[in-house]
């Protein structure tokens, strides 16, 4: 199995880019070649994918940064397949939110959400091929309380839904996760306290782990 990959990331630097990037806009265009060769005493196959990746970025403040910090991300990526005996496409638009609160204050929060749709082709016995997606969505929160003299509280809330399909394979999961952090410094030592929560959820079966 011989497997070959050519990437290749433009990145443009003139004085409009510089400006937008003193603005908080930045971005990148990627392209990604991969191809990948089967062979064995009964099959003699091959497989070329092409990614094309465009993400735009940008990133500001609201009311000087101690309020709000924020990041907004987008990407649209293309993919396309060729075997022997089949060809396979996809597209896909994610997303990256990030919004960051108070964080110069002893009481900072951090909320986020995102979107993720990856793609493979892969090889299986008998030089078939198969194409796989996901598609991954989150979203949580994550703060802290911080005062002098006070027991330090951290906690994060966050909920995932992951699906993946393909020729043989069909999922459909959401899990959820709670986590809790209380920690206090002493001269000599300190105390910590920690909890967790976690669920997962097979939104096929209704079944919960």
């Amino acid at each position: 199995c011989a497997l070959g990959i050519v990437s290749f990331l433009f990145v443009v630097f003139s004085p409009t880019v510089v400006k937008a990037l003193e603005y908080g806009i930045s971005g990148e265009i990627g392209v990604t070649y991969t191809e990948d060769e089967f062979k064995s005493e009964s099959t003699n196959a091959s497989l070329t994918s092409i990614e094309q990746r465009y993400r735009l970025n940008y990133r500001n403040f609201i009311y000087r940064p101690r309020l709000l910090t924020y990041f907004l991300g987008g990407t649209f990526i293309k993919e396309d397949g060729k075997s022997n005996d089949s060809k396979a496409g996809a597209t896909s638009k994610d997303y990256d939110i990030r919004l960051n609160f108070l964080s110069e204050t002893p009481y900072p929060f951090f909320l986020w959400a995102s979107k993720q749709s990856p793609t493979s082709f892969t090889f299986q016995s008998g030089g078939q091929t198969f194409f796989t997606k996901q598609r991954i969505e989150s979203f949580g929160l994550d703060g802290g309380f911080y005062f002098r003299g006070l027991p330090r509280l951290k906690y994060t809330l966050k909920q995932q839904d992951r699906t993946t399909t393909s020729q043989t394979l069909v999922t459909d999961e959401r899990e959820r996760n709670f986590l809790l952090n209380l920690r206090q410094n002493m001269k000599n030592s300190n105390v910590e306290l920690n909890y967790e929560y976690k669920s997962i959820l097979n939104r096929i079966t209704l079944s919960e782990e």
